[in-house]
């Protein structure tokens, strides 16, 4: 039986070790390589990812990292548990140095969501996502560190803000990429214009846009265009602890993570059913 403690413990561990390696980076000259799909990867990247591996494999749980190399869907499509990482969501922000960039530890469960550790490097914000137990913000501090070395997971989130999804439908916040724009975006500008319903629009970097929906600082995140499931993962389970869904546009339905491809369709993460109400006329379901 898995030891839920104990797995967002890990998470955090090796969210702060990470963490730790992405900064000694951030202030120097950072040099770029283009992997072979185009997307941009740094000395902070590896790092990161090799310092939350050495943690997570600790858990004996298979690991799908962005940056290692990926599990076949054989020898990974009969795990009950399975850890999905993105060691630096958001390296395009990164060597900008606008600060909106994040560390992704997912936990999932056959197909769900159950964990979700996002770590803010720059702020030193984590957000935690326990599905069943709720989501949370801390910020890093003596204490925090101290409670980790303790391994008590009750007064770090005792000593955290506890998170909740904003469910106001008279003025809907819409948090979108800023670096990926999507036409979908606009579309549901246009409807929400059309419905009477005042929107505004926040422009965020990597995970931090599921942190914002958590939070209650924005009601609705759509993404028309593909995006992986460690990129997903662990915002996917901070939405739904803060009572918030993370749905395909395709169908409707809740991502699901471990396919035998790892790609996801667009999505929506929203805080609720009644803003969800407002936008489905321009998703496909």
């Amino acid at each position: 039986m898995i030891d839920y403690s104990r797995t967002v413990l890990l998470a955090l561990k090796a969210a702060i070790k990470a963490k730790d390696e992405i900064l000694k980076v951030y202030e120097n000259t950072v040099d770029v390589e283009i992997k072979n799909d185009g997307t941009p990867i740094t000395i902070a990247d590896k790092n990161s990812n090799n310092a939350i591996v050495s943690i997570l494999e600790e858990s004996s749980i298979p690991i799908i990292s962005e940056e290692s190399r990926l599990l076949e869907y054989d020898d990974r499509k009969d795990a009950e548990f399975l850890w999905l990482i993105d060691p630096l969501d958001g390296t395009k922000e990164f060597i900008k140095k606008n600060g909106e960039f994040t560390i992704n530890i997912g936990f999932v469960r056959n197909t769900e969501p159950e964990i979700g550790i996002t770590a803010v490097p720059v702020t030193g914000a984590i957000y935690i996502g326990w599905v069943g137990k709720g989501a949370y913000k801390v910020i890093i501090d003596n204490d925090f560190e101290k409670h980790l070395a303790n391994d008590d997971i009750d007064n770090i989130l005792k000593n955290s803000t506890k998170l909740s999804v904003a469910k106001e439908t008279s003025h809907i916040d819409i948090a979108v990429s800023r670096s990926h724009p999507d036409d979908i975006t606009g579309k549901v500008l246009d409807l929400l214009s059309k419905e009477g319903v005042t929107a505004s629009v926040i422009k965020m970097g990597s995970a931090l846009k599921f942190g914002l929906i958590a939070e209650g600082s924005a009601n609705v995140y759509v993404r028309g265009s593909y995006s992986y499931e460690w990129d997903t993962a662990s915002g996917h389970a901070l939405v739904n602890a803060a009572g918030g869904k993370v749905l395909s546009v395709v169908d409707g339905k809740p991502v699901k993570y471990n396919k035998p491809q790892l790609k996801n369709q667009g999505f929506v993460a929203v805080a609720s059913d009644e803003i969800l109400k407002l936008i489905s006329g321009k998703l496909t379901f």
